[in-house]
């Protein structure tokens, strides 16, 4: 696997790899209503979809 870095420096705290995976918001709860935004630059695109998700009731 190669790993390639965006052109777009990007905040780690918001977007990271970790290991195999990735890590949006500093791997911390995204509070309902508010987001994570970042750009990133890359020679393709790639969809992002989440690999978890946990939900308090």
């Amino acid at each position: 696997m190669v790993s390639r870095a965006s052109s777009v420096a990007i905040n780690p705290k918001l977007f990271r790899q970790a290991g195999a995976n990735y890590l949006i918001g500093d791997g911390q709860r995204i509070p309902s209503g508010k987001s994570v935004t970042f750009q990133y630059a890359w020679d393709h695109y790639f969809q992002i979809t989440p690999a978890s998700v946990q939900t308090d009731c």
